[in-house]
Formats: structure tokens, C-alpha cells, sequence
């Protein structure tokens, strides 16, 4: 039986923080099958020049909510948010009203159910979030969805890190440690700090950040390399 593992992205820093992972997940063999839903609009994953390490990889695959929106008007959404950056011109404001709008009408919900059916995810990976506090006004959109097939299907659920952490601890444990099965954090520092505050050390594993791996740093200097850019600049210039 083949087995697959969904990963939930929501904004730049999750895609910043967990694409080596993906990555790592998608080369290793561990599983035959990588599915990547990025939730909001607002992450412009297809522009990045990092999405490059996946685009030859048979075994991934990335969706988004304009995915689940469908059609033309799916495909057109997804142009004028990446055209537009999300953040820039005169469209700055009225851009993600009319996204929330446009997903809202859409039957989003009822194909994200299809294709959680069709995908049967061994193990779903999000970010720190606390899926009960996301909203469909705004989006990300599905985060609570995925979340609820998970529990109601008895699917392990992951929280991978998506930065360094440099705010203050909690006082206590956070809706978080009883949402996933287990955290995943950057130190043994953090890890520490978060036990004394009371959460179960058998549900944090410490990763580092696998965004500073070497062998990933390497890969995404190659990637520049092909692309002809440094420093964000193209060669020659």
C-alpha cells in the first residue's frame, strides 16, 4: 500500500522553514508520495526561485486554494495575486477582500473533503497553529478542515517549527500541546523552557533548523547557480 504526507503551509515563513523537510521527505524514500496545500493567497510559492528543488521530483505535488476553487476564475485569482504581489499597488486593500470573497463563494470545502479522501494522508505536517483560531474571512482556508479529517481518521499529526524562536515562552501550555502529536522545535534551549512550563517532553523532538542545513544551504546555491542570480541580482549585472 503506498503512503503519502501532507504538509499545510500558510505564509512565508512556514514555506521558509519547511521546505527542506519537504524536500528531505520527498528524496529520502520514507514515503512514496509528498502533497504539499498551501492555504493562502498571500504565499507566492510558484514565484520563488526555491521551489525549483521540487519541480523534477515525480513524488510531490503542491496545491492551493485557487486549486479548490477551480476553474477559470481559480486560475485568474491566482494570476492577479501573483501579478500583484499581494502587497503592492493600488489593489493592496481590496485584493484580499475580494479573495476572501471569491473563496468564500466557492466550493472549496466540498473539494478539499475530495481530495483528503483521494490523498488518505499517513501523517499531516503544519506549522505552530492552533487550527481552532483560523478564519475563512481571511483565510488561511482549510487548516481547521485538515485538521478535524486527521483527528476523526486517526491520523498522527505534526507541528514542525517556522523559525527561531525569540518571543518569550508561554506560562503554560498552549492549545498546541494537546493539538499535535508531536512539536517539533529548534533547541534543546527551547525544548527545556517549554517542559518547565509544563508541556510533555514525550511530544517535543528537537530539529534544529533545517533551513541553516549545510547540505540545503548547498542546494539552494546550486539553484542560484542555474538560475544565474547573486545576491538577488542576475550574473553580469
Amino acid at each position: 500500500m503506498s503512503s503519502s504526507v501532507l504538509f499545510v503551509w500558510r505564509h512565508n515563513n512556514d514555506f521558509d522553514s519547511t521546505l527542506p523537510v519537504v524536500h528531505r521527505m520527498a528524496t529520502c524514500g520514507a514515503v512514496d508520495r509528498v502533497v504539499v496545500y498551501v492555504a493562502s493567497a498571500e504565499l507566492l510559492w510558484a514565484d520563488d526561485f526555491r521551489i525549483d528543488v521540487l519541480r523534477d521530483l515525480p513524488n510531490v505535488e503542491i496545491f492551493d486554494v485557487w486549486s479548490l476553487v477551480g476553474g477559470r476564475l481559480g486560475a485568474a485569482m491566482r494570476a492577479l495575486c501573483h501579478r500583484s504581489k499581494m502587497s503592492r499597488g493600488p489593489l493592496r486593500k481590496l485584493l484580499p477582500k475580494l479573495v476572501a470573497r471569491v473563496v468564500a463563494a466557492s466550493r472549496w470545502r466540498d473539494r478539499l473533503a475530495e481530495k483528503l479522501a483521494a490523498l488518505a494522508p499517513a501523517l499531516v505536517a503544519f506549522d505552530w497553529v492552533d487550527p481552532s483560531k483560523t478564519s475563512d474571512r481571511k483565510g488561511p482556508w482549510g487548516i481547521a478542515e485538515i485538521a478535524a479529517w486527521a483527528r476523526d481518521h486517526r491520523r498522527p499529526t505534526v507541528a514542525l517549527l517556522h523559525g527561531l524562536s525569540l518571543a518569550d515562552f508561554p506560562a503554560q501550555p498552549s492549545v498546541l500541546s494537546t493539538t499535535f502529536t508531536h512539536l517539533y522545535t529548534e533547541s534543546e534551549h527551547h525544548r527545556a523552557a517549554l517542559i518547565a512550563k509544563g508541556y510533555d517532553p514525550a511530544n517535543l523532538i528537537v530539529t534544529g533548523a533545517p533551513r541553516f542545513d549545510p547540505a540545503w544551504v548547498a542546494l539552494l546555491d546550486r539553484v542560484l547557480a542555474a538560475r544565474g542570480l547573486t545576491h538577488g541580482r542576475k550574473a553580469g549585472v
